[in-house]
């Protein structure tokens, strides 16, 4: 069994096949359908139907992906990725006045200029802490919005942090917000998921899946800050209603657990 994913890798399944007929090709995507045929492999598309027809098995993360994929083989299998960030500090008691969000500075995919916007409506208590980083152009650019829109005793630039600081981020906050234009299966609302937060999150592929259309999380229209911000000042002034997000986060975060996709992987591999 070879599986074969992401870069130039994915494109390699038909030379694999012509060469090994008989090998257990795997290919695993990670991003939405729509995104590897019109964004990452836009030049490469048709290298990229021989190599799905050629696999085994594909394995996608979403249902919309599983939809279009279906149109190209029948041998489709979803499999979601899993929480593999360990919580032992326990779950947030949703009364500190912090939002939380981690992503790297990745402006137009990560929705930050959007999350800038966002910032600007929140209670003057209330603040934006944002784990991760970029290039050092990109660094430049979130400081230089972040300046631009006045926003500087709103957000909170945590840097790059993993383990327990990472885990601490999660459970010192009180609601995970995720402004992506785009995502394949984004792990962060898993991981806020399993610190008992709350989400509110544009509509995406991945956001949908994990959120299953609104019934673990709020998920606003993409683009409407407008409309995000009125759920987010809601979420903000009802503890009551971030308790009853965090319980579905917590119900929905069963299914993501390691070792239940773990056999599923076992499944398709033996």
């Amino acid at each position: 069994t070879v599986i074969l994913s992401g870069g130039w890798g994915i494109l390699v399944g038909r030379y694999l096949r012509e060469a090994f007929p008989e090998l257990n090709i795997i290919i695993w995507v990670h991003n939405d359908f729509e995104i590897y045929f019109n964004k990452y492999y836009q030049k490469q598309k048709k290298e990229l139907v021989l190599s799905i027809k050629s696999a085994n098995k594909i394995v996608v993360l979403t249902e919309n992906s599983k939809k279009k994929f279906l149109e190209l083989s029948k041998e489709i299998e979803k499999i979601y990725n899993p929480v593999t960030l360990d919580n032992t500090v326990g779950n947030s008691e949703l009364n500190a006045k912090i939002i939380s969000v981690v992503c790297r500075y990745a402006i137009e995919h990560k929705g930050i200029d959007n999350l800038i916007l966002i910032a600007k409506t929140i209670p003057s208590d209330w603040q934006i802490a944002i784990a991760g980083t970029g290039s050092p152009a990109e660094i430049l650019e979130v400081k230089r919005l972040i300046h631009q829109h006045g926003v500087q005793d709103k957000i909170i630039l945590r840097g790059p942090i993993n383990g327990i600081a990472l885990q601490n981020h999660y459970k010192n906050s009180s609601i995970y917000i995720m402004t992506s234009r785009w995502e394949g299966f984004p792990l962060v609302l898993a991981e806020a998921m399993n610190f008992g937060l709350p989400i509110i999150s544009f509509e995406n592929g991945g956001s949908n899946e994990v959120l299953e259309n609104g019934k673990y999380g709020k998920l606003i229209e993409q683009g409407d800050i407008e409309g995000f911000s009125k759920e987010l000042n809601r979420m903000i002034s009802d503890i009551q209603l971030r308790k009853e997000y965090a319980a579905k986060s917590i119900q929905r975060v069963k299914s993501l657990q390691l070792d239940r996709i773990v056999k599923q992987w076992e499944d398709i591999i033996q």
